[in-house]
């Protein structure tokens, strides 16, 4: 049996856990390096990938979910149909190597039978283009750049909806982000961003999407902005963001400390819940 998870800030609902949570902690590798060390390029232009759709055996499924990190890249077929199967926009192989060469830690899955039927996939960094700071501790006077926790896809089958599968898969990211085990943090060089707590999660997701909206909002996030016709559909989204720390604006004299961000890393869209 694994720990109880720590409760999060601005939580408002606990997770429906009729099942075992089972091999949840991070991988304890650290994250694969890039082949050429810089950020993938903007992917604005996202076609479809053709796949082959499974069938799903999972109607009258009663057994217990289990939960999982990502194993490396025997998972990504699944993460690809999870995604295509219930997300609105799917994404190339290159968006999600964007995310899983650099966090692989941050992805989660739920399964049903050993067969997955959900996933989270989330990225950390610090967000130098705020106009907040946060404290430093120890450092009396001194703040830091945001450091933003980004929530990038969340997918479940829409059979296993309901069933606090997306609550816990958030939880489980969440408390990596919030509390990076510490024999998880020495295995990560020096720079990464994971090494420290986020203090704000954002996501993005369809404006019409009422059941993600009021999903999201029962976790604490609230909307930030309205992003007119953001998706490839022509759709609006709203940004939501859960703010897990007290923070402060930047002071003038302190602005040119805070390096901006020169690269414009792809963001996908958590949209299916349940």
């Amino acid at each position: 049996m694994t720990e109880q998870l720590p409760a999060l800030h601005a939580l408002t609902i606990s997770p429906v856990l009729g099942s075992a949570a089972t091999d949840a902690r991070p991988p304890a590798e650290s994250p694969l390096p890039r082949s050429d060390g810089a950020p993938p390029e903007p992917t604005a232009r996202r076609s479809p990938t053709p796949r082959t759709k499974a069938t799903s055996s999972f109607e009258r499924y009663d057994g217990p979910i289990t939960y999982r990190a990502y194993r490396g890249e025997d998972d990504i077929d699944a993460i690809f149909d999870l995604v295509d199967d219930e997300l609105s926009e799917p994404y190339n192989l290159y968006t999600y190597r964007y995310f899983l060469d650099d966090w692989p830690h941050l992805c989660f899955f739920a399964c049903a039978d050993d067969r997955p039927i959900g996933v989270i996939v989330c990225k950390q960094e610090p967000h130098t283009k705020s106009a907040k700071s946060a404290p430093i501790p120890d450092r009396p006077g001194e703040r830091r750049p945001l450091m933003r926790g980004y929530l990038a896809m969340l997918s479940t089958k829409k059979e296993f909806r309901g069933r606090g599968v997306a609550t816990h898969l958030l939880r489980l990211s969440l408390s990596v982000m919030l509390r990076p085990p510490p024999d998880f943090v020495a295995t990560l060089p020096p720079s990464h961003p994971s090494r420290q707590p986020v203090d704000e999660i954002v996501l993005e997701t369809e404006a019409d999407n009422s059941a993600a909206l009021a999903f999201y909002a029962k976790m604490g996030f609230v909307r930030e902005k309205r992003l007119h016709r953001f998706y490839l559909n022509g759709k609006d989204a709203y940004r939501l963001r859960l703010d897990l720390s007290l923070s402060a604006p930047v002071a003038k004299d302190e602005s040119s400390s805070v390096r901006p961000r020169t690269d414009s890393p792809t963001e996908a869209d958590p949209q299916s819940v349940g």
